[in-house]
């Protein structure tokens, strides 16, 4: 579908690496097309917002789209599903770097920097235990936070790793 007849969802919060998906649209081109709800003659993205604006500025004039016909309730809740479910998943670590480890250090269009890999792999080994000497031990800072319920605490526990923070959860 022509990207010019396209519109955004109004009010979409979500902000995206436009960056990386652009780095990803070169290495392995568009795979998902976008989810866009046709209604009174319109075509707005519910899903794929920030696809269409990588796409734009990687010089295509068309992206693949998938049409829906759904209520403005309906679509609404598809834009924040698309936007918020993902961050609710997690990783298997040791899933997550076998697969890294067999790209041989070219994440080229996967979101993963060497240095996302580097550090999984240090907090791996940090995590195996084994005490370091006093004067080699980084700086730290810690906060503790009580939560009501276990959904509570994994709740916050993602939201503070998406935003960059080293997480683990004490229980007593």
């Amino acid at each position: 579908m022509p990207l010019a007849e396209l519109h955004r969802y109004p009010g979409n919060a979500r902000r995206s690496d436009v960056d990386s998906i652009r780095e990803s649209l070169r290495r392995n081109g568009q795979y998902r097309g976008m989810v866009v709800r046709v209604h009174e003659g319109r075509h707005t993205i519910l899903a794929g917002n920030h696809t269409a604006d990588a796409l734009e500025a990687e010089g295509f004039a068309t992206g693949r789209c998938e049409l829906i016909e759904c209520d403005d309730d309906e679509a609404q809740r598809i834009m924040l599903a698309d936007n918020r479910i993902p961050e609710r998943g997690d990783y298997d670590q040791d899933a997550l770097e076998a697969l890294l480890a067999g790209l041989d250090g070219d994440y080229e269009g996967t979101g993963w920097t060497a240095e996302d890999v580097a550090a999984m792999f240090d907090q791996d080994d940090a995590d195996e235990g084994g005490d370091a000497p006093e004067d080699q031990l980084p700086d730290q800072y810690g906060v503790i936070v009580e939560c009501d319920t276990e959904h509570q605490q994994a709740a916050l526990l993602r939201q503070l790793d998406l935003e960059g923070f080293r997480v683990r959860a004490l229980m007593s």
